[in-house]
């Protein structure tokens, strides 16, 4: 039985798109596995977290691009992480899931190579990794499965990725779009916007009003 530790790097923990296309990969995953999942949400790494991840035979990172790269407080946990693990025999096999707001997933290849840069740098393995882009949009579809319609190219980078994880192997690093055009996307944004918009009772007019 492998044991697997997932870092949830989102600073919106449980609540987090992150959190919920882990939850989807891992319904593809084969085998007996012990998982324990860990809301990295602050720079900060518990006791138990840390023994956690130092018993993992496979580590998960997930959590969205920031600014091209890693969150912030999600980054401060990585070399604290790194420490440990670099002192000790047992080396895991890294993988990532890095979702981006932007439609292309390509958007991601520098937070992958981060993670990678990481993964060498502590003598572990690197197992490969999947850049999402409209990770959000693609998360609430729910009502789609995975592999089908809009999110064909998200059940297919998802089950290489699992099947990899089930056998504790190498694949290479997949980046996604959804499989919807970028203008369709465009107008789900514009009316995600609209929709706050109303909630906090403001107008069109007032996303360009500039403050004195």
């Amino acid at each position: 039985m492998m044991k697997i530790a997932v870092l949830i790097g989102s600073p919106k923990g449980a609540k987090s798109t992150s959190f919920r296309l882990f939850k989807e990969l891992q319904g593809l995953v084969n085998g007996e596995h012990e998982c324990q999942e860990l809301i990295l949400d602050n720079p900060e790494v518990s006791a138990a977290g840390l023994q956690a991840i130092a018993e993992s035979d496979i580590l998960i990172l997930s959590f969205p691009l920031y600014f091209d790269g890693i969150p912030g407080h999600f980054l401060a946990c990585l070399p604290i992480i790194a420490k440990m693990i670099e002192n000790q025999k047992h080396k895991p096999t890294v993988y990532a899931l890095v979702h981006a707001g932007f439609f292309e997933g390509k958007q991601c290849v520098n937070a992958i190579a981060c993670c990678k840069n990481w993964v060498a740098g502590m003598a572990a393995i690197w197992g490969g990794g999947v850049g999402i882009g409209a990770g959000a949009a693609l998360a609430s579809l729910k009502q789609v499965a995975l592999g089908q319609g809009k999110r064909k190219s998200l059940g297919v980078a998802f089950t290489a990725l699992a099947k990899a994880i089930s056998d504790k192997r190498q694949v290479p690093d997949a980046y996604l779009s959804p499989d919807f055009p970028r203008f369709v996307y465009k107008l789900l944004v514009h009316r995600n916007w609209y929709a706050s918009l109303k909630h906090h009772n403001l107008k069109r007019k007032d996303l360009y009003r500039r403050l004195p």
